[in-house]
C-alpha cells in the first residue's frame, strides 16, 4: 500500500487542474469586438492591448472596430472577424 503526503496529492491535483485549464483556454474564444465596440476587459484578460487589436484588424483589411459586427480571438485559431456587409442583398417578403 502506498502512502502520499498531502502536499504531494495537492501538487498532483494542481498539475492536473492547470493542464485542464490550459486545454480549455486554448480552445475558448474571447469576444474582443461586439457590434463595433472594443471589449477592453476581454483584451486585458488575454494580455493584449487595444493598439494590438487595431493593428491586427488593419492587417486583415479593416480600418476600425466600427466596421465589424464582432471579432473573437483564441489561442488555437487566432483572430476571427465578421464584418458588417457593405451591401445587404436580402429580400424580405412580408405577408399580410
Amino acid at each position: 500500500m502506498f502512502f502520499f503526503k498531502r502536499s504531494k496529492i495537492r501538487h498532483i491535483r494542481n498539475q492536473w487542474r492547470s493542464q485542464c485549464n490550459e486545454e480549455v483556454n486554448s480552445t475558448l474564444a474571447v469576444l474582443l469586438i461586439d457590434e463595433g465596440r472594443v471589449e477592453v476587459k476581454a483584451l486585458e484578460s488575454i494580455g493584449k492591448t487595444e493598439e494590438w487589436l487595431l493593428e491586427e484588424i488593419r492587417k486583415k483589411g479593416y480600418e476600425k472596430p466600427t466596421d465589424l459586427v464582432y471579432a473573437e480571438w483564441s489561442k488555437k485559431e487566432g483572430l476571427y472577424i465578421v464584418p458588417y456587409s457593405k451591401e445587404i442583398n436580402v429580400q424580405l417578403r412580408i405577408d399580410g
